[in-house]
């Protein structure tokens, strides 16, 4: 996925997704191209959907939710109404994210993200 978001990602997203946060570019014609780029470049080759785009959406949030619970980003839901959503450690990391995006430009994985997704 690439897109040019100013938000910071709070949170962990599996090894084999790619991300590319480019949230100085503005253009979507130089978003597409960045986009396109990458693809060639690591040889793969875009397939249709085989399933319905919003189911595989669901399916996707489900599997980014057990795996940043695992990673200690969010509370357990039993949790959630008592402390909130996101942890503290989760917190900090969405600030360092923030603070580094909007300085540098920058949307750093942290070490903590490279959690394989056999764990989730």
């Amino acid at each position: 996925m690439t897109d040019n978001l100013s938000i910071a990602f709070g949170g962990v997203y599996p090894m084999h997704w790619w991300l590319t946060r480019k949230p100085l570019v503005r253009s979507i014609a130089k978003l597409h191209k960045i986009h396109t780029t990458a693809i060639q470049e690591r040889g793969w080759t875009l397939v249709p959907f085989d399933s319905d785009p919003l189911e595989d959406m669901e399916e996707s949030q489900r599997i980014m939710e057990k795996l940043n619970e695992k990673a200690g980003y969010l509370n357990p839901r039993a949790y959630r109404s008592e402390f909130g959503k996101f942890t503290g450690e989760a917190r900090y990391e969405i600030w360092k994210r923030i603070w580094l995006m909007n300085y540098f430009g920058l949307s750093p994985r942290s070490k903590q993200t490279e959690i394989e997704d056999s764990q989730a």
